[in-house]
């Protein structure tokens, strides 16, 4: 639902705890904040809608945010971005293949820019290995085009529900985020019995490099959907209660999660480490 951000880039307060290996994502009152740390400083931007809440609205709103933080810090460079969400119909025109950001853009939730970049080099070095050599036929171009557009789509409703599954509504976009219907999504199910021969010719090409969703059941978890379903506890498998199966698999991730605790309590931070294999020559 948005098309807009602030961005930034804030100093660090507290680097040893602040510098971490992955990129923080969070919801407020009218969209979401990233927050990305990196050697030097953290970039962080807040995405939102302006059919919501203005330009200056949205600014004040992320420097509430940054001040509640203790980030807002000095003079800070804040930058407005504008952007539209969507792809284009044929990704491959002639000689021009548009890969990742060139060829749609959604929202940048989950990393999804850096995704298609690397998913559609994949696709099209797949379609250009092809033998013979350097012969690409019109069916090898509208079948790359669809995958990729697959792909973007899967994405696309990969993102969707991480509104789809909120109940957020402590806020006019967010109430809104409730009512929006996904009966589009629902309809293009499209659950057959019958193969399609060009499609079936398309994934056995390249459906080993589609998207699948692997993340669906942690933001579900997280979301609090279908996560203690009492069908699902109480069903068998094989004779067998999933609850006692669950309990057994949560037992092993614990005694996995504390050998690895044990096998790294005395090895150097992450800070240490890019100090002295990479950041060495750098005040840091």
């Amino acid at each position: 639902p948005n098309n807009s951000a602030w961005a930034v880039q804030v100093p660090y307060t507290d680097k040893r705890k602040q510098l971490v290996t992955y990129t923080d994502c969070h919801a407020i009152g009218n969209g979401w904040v990233w927050n990305t740390p990196v050697w030097s400083r953290m970039g962080t931007g807040y995405v939102f809608s302006d059919k919501y809440i203005d330009d200056e609205g949205a600014l004040q709103e992320f420097k509430d945010l940054l001040q509640s933080k203790g980030q807002l810090n000095g003079e800070l460079d804040f930058r407005k971005l504008k952007f539209r969400v969507g792809c284009y119909e044929r990704l491959w025109y002639k000689n021009v293949v548009p890969i990742g950001l060139s060829a749609g853009f959604i929202e940048p939730l989950e990393s999804n820019g850096l995704y298609s970049v690397h998913m559609f080099l994949t696709k099209l070095i797949r379609v250009l290995d092809r033998e013979p050599e350097g012969y690409v036929s019109q069916f090898d171009k509208d079948a790359y085009s669809l995958s990729c557009k697959s792909q973007f789509k899967g994405f696309s409703e990969f993102v969707a529900l991480h509104y789809a599954l909120s109940h957020r509504d402590d806020t006019e976009y967010w109430r809104d985020v409730g009512r929006r219907e996904y009966s589009e999504f629902m309809h293009n199910l499209n659950i057959t019995p019958h193969v399609d021969a060009f499609k079936a010719a398309c994934e056995m090409k390249f459906v080993n490099y589609e998207f699948d969703n692997n993340g669906i059941n942690c933001i579900a978890t997280g979301t609090n959907y279908f996560a203690t379903e009492r069908n699902a506890i109480e069903s068998h498998i094989n004779g067998e209660n999933f609850y006692k199966n669950a309990l057994k698999a949560a037992h092993r991730l614990n005694k996995k999660r504390d050998h690895w605790a044990e096998l790294v309590k005395d090895e150097p931070e992450l800070i240490d480490i890019l100090k002295e294999k990479i950041y060495y020559d750098e005040e840091g």
